[in-house]
């Protein structure tokens, strides 16, 4: 009570000269204050209570993210393996497991086998032996050994029983003992024309060689072949969780990715000893057995195309082209020699494509999982719009807006300590002076400072996020730091205006005690560096963006040096003055840490609105691909590989 009476006799002696009108209204706020202002510690609880419920959904995720990178993002995503942590718990396994929600025994056996053995093929083992009868496991299982370990000595034996209409495991086995078998050469032009028929592979193993061809000559007698791969995912589809946000559609494409086999190397082991079979077969002069071979290779690759049981490679036409044209059969030469022509214009053709994808969308072609790059894969491929696109571009970009909305709060968290510690500095006499005289700020006061200096940028920052995103897409990775810098110049906005705002409204009340007011010029200059540095983060615009980041890093940055130096550096006479604006300033600091803990669930809603829409990437329990675009897109190119195998003259 003696400071309040030190301070109104402190006022009333001011000379004349002084604003008589301003005057009255400080001591007239000081006289109507009440000793607590209740408002102001509602104020602070709320901020406190809304940062804990915005932080806990963000460290589930991120505990998520960290679980994922152990095994489902070892391959997809390298940089999620940087996210530091503790120690990885001895049932991470399990943890995986539990990323995709509550699963009943058989479901997590289904999706992941038995985690409680130390491989994978063991855990696909006891999967097939929960039900041994089972086709389709039994397939996992068998591709599960590769290139792990080696496939049980006895599998064909087990596959004739279980699937003896199959030849899939015949050619499985071929594959794995052509494995190192064959060696190819890389020959120099010049010795190549000089001897178009040089030899282009090497045996290297002639035992393994001999039982690849003898393995793959009876799969051709066998009828069919099944791999049983896409009736394994259309189980595992009916389990998968869709995704409901961007971390949730990643885990479920992560686990398919790691999940869903892919043959290519096989089937290239396949084509090499399928081509060096065909050099061998020239050079003894051979016509019956390069028959038999070619009546081979055609089963096994319009097999492969039916089915996808391996990534069918189709370059061995040229070399049983030429391997046809050494011995004679004219006819067989020029229908390799077809095939081979047709599948280099094919490659040819979707280089053109990409490019011409490239020249249009530009680095959106990025969006959705990459989409685009299936969309090249074929010629007449499904045609894509662009707000096919957009919704996974807008749930990507909600989801950085996430992760700056929760940056923003952790600055406005730093700020808020900083102006509320400075109530421990410089003695008691400052501290009890500068608690009365911040009271010559009434409500209404600080109302018009949180409007005017939250709300309103906080205002702008909503709707400008909700309407310019739409029309003005970035790239994911180039929507990084635009993103950055808009939710920066948020939180520098609301940093700055309100510290300039307390600042004159008591130069304007305290004027004659050697009360300094910030220029008019000052707050324009901070409201339009704030809008420059905001557009700057929409329209990518370099000049912009270098004038944006200036203005996050040097108006924020005078500031924190007051709160931090000049109030410890500061004269006596003027102590009083800091820390009275630093209390001031205090209740802004906190609104504008409630605004950023609130924008957190609010880009959560967002990035689940748009991950909602975005159907393109979603995955569906009777489609068996990563999504219904991919299915269309591989049975349009099984069609083309077909009509190029079935070519006629």
């Amino acid at each position: 009570m003696m400071a309040e009476q030190e301070l109104r006799a402190v006022l009333e002696n001011v000379p004349e000269a002084a604003t008589r009108a301003h005057l009255d209204k400080a001591t007239a706020n000081l006289e109507k204050a009440r000793p607590k202002q209740r408002w102001k510690a509602v104020l602070y609880i709320a901020a406190l209570v809304a940062v804990v419920i915005a932080a806990i959904p963000l460290t589930r995720d991120y505990v998520r993210l960290r679980i994922a990178s152990y095994d489902l993002l070892s391959m997809s995503d390298p940089m999620a393996l940087a996210l530091p942590g503790p120690a990885f718990r001895p049932d991470v396994d399990q943890q995986v497991a539990d990323l995709f929600g509550p699963l009943s025994r058989d479901e997590r056996l289904l999706l992941f086998g038995d985690l409680s053995q130390p491989t994978r093929t063991e855990a696909m083992e006891r999967l097939w032996k929960s039900s041994p009868d089972d086709p389709v496991l039994f397939a996992a299982f068998v591709r599960s050994t590769y290139p792990y370990s080696s496939a049980p000595d006895d599998f064909l034996d087990t596959a004739d029983r279980l699937d003896p209409e199959n030849s899939w495991y015949r050619y499985l086995a071929a594959s794995f003992a052509a494995d190192g078998s064959v060696e190819s050469f890389r020959l120099p032009y010049r010795t190549l024309k000089a001897h178009p028929n040089s030899p282009r592979f090497g045996v290297r193993d002639v035992t393994a060689h001999a039982e690849v061809i003898r393995l793959l000559e009876e799969a051709s007698r066998i009828p069919g072949m099944d791999s049983h791969a896409e009736e394994l995912l259309l189980r595992r589809l009916k389990v998968l969780p869709a995704g409901d946000d961007v971390l949730g559609r990643k885990l479920t494409h992560a686990y398919l990715q790691m999940r869903t086999p892919s043959w290519s190397v096989l089937g290239i082991y396949l084509s090499r000893s399928i081509s060096a079979r065909a050099e061998e077969l020239a050079a003894k002069g051979d016509q019956d057995g390069f028959r038999t071979l070619a009546e081979v290779w055609e089963i096994f690759a319009r097999r492969s195309i039916n089915d996808r049981g391996f990534d069918v490679s189709l370059s061995s036409a040229q070399h049983l082209a030429r391997a046809a044209r050494n011995l004679g059969i004219e006819s067989l030469a020029d229908r390799y020699t077809r095939i081979d022509r047709a599948i280099v214009e094919r490659e040819r053709a979707r280089g053109y494509r990409e490019a011409e994808m490239e020249n249009e969308w530009g680095k959106l072609q990025q969006a959705a999982g990459g989409i685009l790059y299936e969309k090249v894969r074929v010629e007449n491929a499904p045609i894509l719009e662009r707000s096919d696109i957009l919704p996974s571009i807008m749930a990507e970009q909600s989801a950085l807006q996430r992760i700056a909305s929760a940056l923003g709060a952790i600055a406005m968290l730093v700020v808020l300590i900083l102006s509320a510690s400075t109530r421990f500095s410089r003695g008691q006499q400052v501290r009890r002076l500068s608690a009365s005289l911040v009271k010559v700020l009434d409500s209404s006061d600080y109302l018009r400072i949180l409007m005017a200096g939250v709300a309103l940028p906080v205002l702008v920052h909503l709707i400008a996020e909700w309407m310019i995103p739409p029309v003005l897409p970035l790239a994911t990775e180039d929507a990084v730091l635009p993103i950055l810098l808009r939710h920066a110049a948020l939180a520098a906005a609301i940093i700055t205006l309100p510290a300039l705002l307390v600042a004159k409204r008591m130069g304007f009340l305290l004027g004659r005690m050697a009360w300094g007011k910030p220029p008019a010029i000052m707050l324009a200059t901070t409201s339009i560096m704030a809008l420059a540095a905001m557009v700057a983060g929409f329209t990518n615009i370099e000049p912009l963006t270098v004038a944006g980041w200036a203005f996050v890093s040097v108006f924020p940055g005078v500031v924190l040096i007051y709160l931090t130096f000049g109030l410890a550096a500061c004269p006596r006479t003027a102590a009083v003055h800091y820390h009275t604006w630093a209390r001031g300033i205090s209740p802004a600091y906190a609104t504008g840490l409630l605004a950023f803990a609130l924008l957190v669930p609010i880009n959560h809603a967002r990035e689940r609105h748009w991950t909602k829409r975005n159907v393109l990437t979603k995955i569906e329990p009777g489609i068996p691909a990563m999504n219904r675009y991919l299915h269309e897109i591989e049975q349009i190119e099984k069609k083309e590989l077909l009509e190029i195998l079935e070519a006629k003259p």
